[in-house]
This record gives structure tokens, sequence and C-alpha cells, in this order.
């Protein structure tokens, strides 16, 4: 007999290719709602069900209580897991806010930098930095959202005749189900902002590592390495008058109509 174990996922090329193009489709949608989810404005609580728990009849056991309390204590341990993860990625990008923001401005700031030409690149980090604010207000969002629901004062008091209840334990168990189902829609809510803030802090991340990697070694195949300037070795840049300056230790020599022998400060 077979095992009763779920079947692995398997890779989408080894799908029908209806199929195939269905889920790469549904990939393409999804990483475009990711983009803009974090300026979308939402409600601030989820709707109601469309099956009311109300109509649930039948007797409830001492079983059935413990599985629906468990049910609902589940659902705060995960939205205590999504509130850690959201309060990670919020200081992470925090943290690479200013650190990423120093860096371009000493390169920026650099003269080196204003003679590399590379379009590309410059879309590269835009697009990162627009990436990474992303991530920063998809952060926060998560974090903001606190709608929580619970038992509180009228599943033990009456709303209308201020009594106490007659405890019965299908009222209690329809209590918990009923915060336990409004619950995960805010925990899945929650999760996705938390989800699209990690994973466009990674591709920002990315962006940016290599946008500066690639301004790092232009500037220096451009400028020289100060390593090769303090081991005397000679290096060459040719200037927008056609001369050529030769440097070598710390001095600078002009090669042209005019020979002067210049010191670096």
């Amino acid at each position: 007999m077979p095992p009763i174990v779920a079947k692995r996922m398997r890779p989408i090329w080894r799908l029908p290719a209806r199929q195939i193009f269905k889920k790469l489709a549904q990939f393409a949608l999804g990483w475009i709602y990711m983009l803009v989810r974090p300026i979308i404005p939402y409600e601030a609580s989820p709707g109601k069900p469309e099956r009311s728990l109300a109509v649930v009849t039948g007797k409830c056991t001492q079983e059935q209580l413990a599985l629906c309390q468990r049910i609902f204590d589940e659902g705060v341990t995960r939205r205590h897991h999504i509130e850690q993860k959201a309060q990670w990625t919020f200081t992470a990008i925090a943290f690479l806010i200013p650190t990423i923001a120093s860096v371009l401005f000493f390169f920026v700031k650099d003269a080196g930098v204003q003679r590399v030409d590379h379009p590309l690149l410059l879309v590269v980090i835009v697009g990162s930095a627009t990436l990474l604010v992303l991530s920063f207000v998809s952060a926060l969002r998560a974090m903001a959202i606190k709608h929580n629901e619970s038992l509180f004062v009228h599943s033990v008091i009456e709303e209308e005749s201020d009594e106490f209840r007659s405890y019965e334990v299908e009222f209690h168990a329809k209590g918990l189900l009923h915060c336990a189902v409004m619950n995960a829609a805010v925990n899945d809510h929650t999760a996705q902002f938390v989800k699209g803030a990690y994973t466009l802090l990674a591709i920002a991340v990315v962006g940016f590592a290599l946008g500066i990697g690639v301004i790092g070694f232009d500037v220096t195949g451009t400028k020289g390495s100060p390593g090769d300037l303090l081991n005397g070795k000679s290096s060459s840049v040719t200037q927008q008058d056609g001369s050529e300056v030769k440097a070598k230790g710390v001095q600078c020599r002009r090669e042209g109509p005019d020979e002067i022998m210049d010191e670096f400060p």
C-alpha cells in the first residue's frame, strides 16, 4: 500500500504545457502585485466569513473545546512569529539605508566616478533604491497592522441585559473558532507584506552590490590602485588636452610643452 505522505512540489517544467503557462502568468502577476502592494490602501479589518458559525448545531465535547482552543493558540503564535520577522526586516532596512547612502555619497563625491559612463548602471542603482524604499514601506505597514480578535467581556456578560451568561460549551467553542478565523485572515495579510519586504530587500541589496562593484572596478582601472602608487609603480591618465600624466610614488610629472614637477599634498 502507498504511504499516506504528501508528494513533494515538482518543477513546473514537469507539468503539462498549459499549466506551465498558467504558473508563469501567476508568477509574473505575483511579482507585479508585490511591487505595488506597499502603496495600495486596504481595509482596517478583514471581512466576516460568508458562513457564520452561529448556524453550527450539535453538542461540543470537552475534547472538541480543547481542539478549538489549540486552533486559536496556534493563530496567536503565528502572529507573534510574523511580527518578529517584520521587526527584523525593518531593523535590517533601517541599518542598510544610511550605510548604502553613505557609500553612494562617497562615490558621487569622488571625481573618478564622474568619468564613469554606464547608463544601465545608473538604472540599476536607481531601481535598487526604489526597491529599498518599497521594502521599507512594506515592513512598516506590516508592523502597523494590529487588528486582533479574542474573547472579551461580552463572551461572559450579556450585552443587552448586563447579566452573566449561562456557560455553554458550544458558545465558547464558536467564539474561539470565530476569533481564529478572523485572526488567520489578518495573519495572511501581514505575512504578504513581510514576504514582500524581505524579497524586495534582497533584490535591492544585490542591485546595490553589483552597481557599487562595477563603479569601484571602473574607477580603480581609471585612476590606478592606491597600492600601485605606494609601491612606486607607474600609472598614466590621459588628460583632456591630450597630454599624459604619469604618477610614481607620491610625485607626478606632466609631459607636454612645459615640464612641471608637482607633488601631492
